[in-house]
């Protein structure tokens, strides 16, 4: 695939294994980058790079995630004010920025730490670590959003069915399935049952 400026700071990979896309929160030369590569014959190549419209946008490519045949793309920047996340669709063998979702309110919550998407790209998942939930100010949420005649509005809020305290980081880790009826989210730092941070996964179907 070649190499890059920076480590990676996320990587996912299409359901249909043709495409891969690298995200670099922090490089020498911008603020963070997202590339796509996508195979071509048995060598994979650059397929395109996306960066944040907005020059002071820190820490795009925190997280990436791609829907299954590698045409739509989340990029996460959690530390931007609160945190976003750009939508970038393919069309003509060119991506382009097609929306950007952003938490409830601008803070620290770090909205976009963790971005998954289903099959179809109808449907994403975004973690917010640091987002105030039922208890304790990083305590976190998971946010899932649903993509609807031509845009994007927020489906759920997701919250743990049990109480949670300052720093179990419910909203570190999210992942969906591939007809995005069903949400994975991580809680890295939960203390039950297990002990402190010994960390637990939710799981949220549709009703």
């Amino acid at each position: 695939m070649g190499t890059t400026d920076a480590r990676p700071s996320a990587l996912t990979l299409a359901r249909d294994g043709t495409a891969a896309v690298v995200g670099e929160a922090e490089t020498d030369d911008a603020d963070g980058v997202a590339t796509v590569y996508r195979t071509v014959g048995e060598e994979w190549v650059v397929d395109g790079r996306v960066r944040p419209a907005d020059a002071a946008l820190s820490s795009f490519g925190r997280s990436v995630a791609v829907d299954g045949d590698g045409t739509s793309l989340l990029v996460g920047a959690d530390a931007d004010d609160g945190g976003v996340v750009s939508v970038y669709d393919r069309t003509d063998g060119s991506w382009s920025r097609t929306a950007t979702l952003t938490g409830r309110a601008r803070g620290p919550d770090r909205f976009g730490e963790d971005v998954a998407l289903s099959a179809d790209g109808s449907r994403a998942a975004v973690g917010a670590s640091v987002e105030a939930a039922r208890a304790g100010e990083t305590s976190g949420d998971g946010l899932r959003l649903r993509h609807r005649s031509g845009g994007w509005r927020t489906r759920a809020r997701l919250v743990p069915p049990d109480s949670q305290t300052a720093g179990d980081e419910f909203g570190y880790a999210v992942s969906i399935t591939g007809d995005g009826e069903t949400v994975l989210v991580g809680a890295r730092g939960d203390t039950r049952p297990n002990g402190p941070r010994s960390g637990s996964a939710y799981v949220f179907t549709t009703q």
